[in-house]
């Protein structure tokens, strides 16, 4: 209820009385399940206040303590776009300006960070799926800390555009570049249904 209540301050744009807010009760949640997405949630705020050093803060912690995946790959992402100047442009954007960014983000190479975002951002953008593959046009040669998970959600993603032969390759992928041990039963089991799915649909055409 209180990040509904603040959604509600930033959406009229109302930046310092959401951060009084967040900042006022950030204590009653520590050591609970909501205390990083607070933090996340105070960091985008001084974002749009233009407080970068405070938010930067924010977002090396949650990527050090890594407590969610998701907000460790948001906050990876929020760092990435830092150090381009391209943050405030971002978080204060919408869904199209944000995907315009992404795609500046990834221009030199990709940033595995962002692949959940892209995917969430084109989905709300009604993109075809084949404007979507037209985003990942160079080839992939390094990997990094986050790759194994955005080959993941990449591979799902496919999977619900029925793009089942190249979504297999992608978890196959995920598999190879995974440097997380607890994560590596999951990325087994989402390559074992993509097989699945594969078989299942062979022996529909039967």
């Amino acid at each position: 209820s209180l990040i509904g209540y603040v959604e509600c301050l930033l959406t009229e744009d109302k930046l310092s009385e959401s951060l009084d807010v967040l900042r006022k009760y950030q204590n009653n949640f520590i050591n609970t399940p909501y205390e990083y997405l607070i933090k996340f949630r105070l960091a985008d705020i001084y974002v749009r206040l233009n407080n970068l050093n405070e938010s930067k803060v924010f977002y090396e912690e949650i990527k050090a303590s890594n407590p969610e995946i998701n907000l460790s790959l948001l906050s990876d992402l929020r760092l990435k776009l830092l150090e381009k100047n391209l943050i405030v442009e971002y978080v204060s954007g919408n869904d199209s300006n944000k995907l315009k960014i992404l795609l500046r983000l990834n221009e030199d190479g990709y940033v595995y960070s962002s692949f959940p975002s892209l995917i969430n951002i084109s989905r709300s953008l009604n993109l075809s799926y084949e404007n979507f593959l037209s985003f990942f046009n160079k080839p992939i040669i390094k990997f990094d800390d986050y790759s194994s998970i955005a080959f993941l959600k990449l591979s799902q993603f496919m999977v619900d555009n029925q793009d089942l032969m190249r979504a297999k390759k992608i978890a196959a992928l995920s598999i190879r570049t995974n440097r997380k041990h607890y994560i590596k039963e999951f990325l087994e089991e989402n390559y074992k249904m993509i097989e699945w799915f594969i078989n299942q649909s062979k022996n529909s055409i039967k």
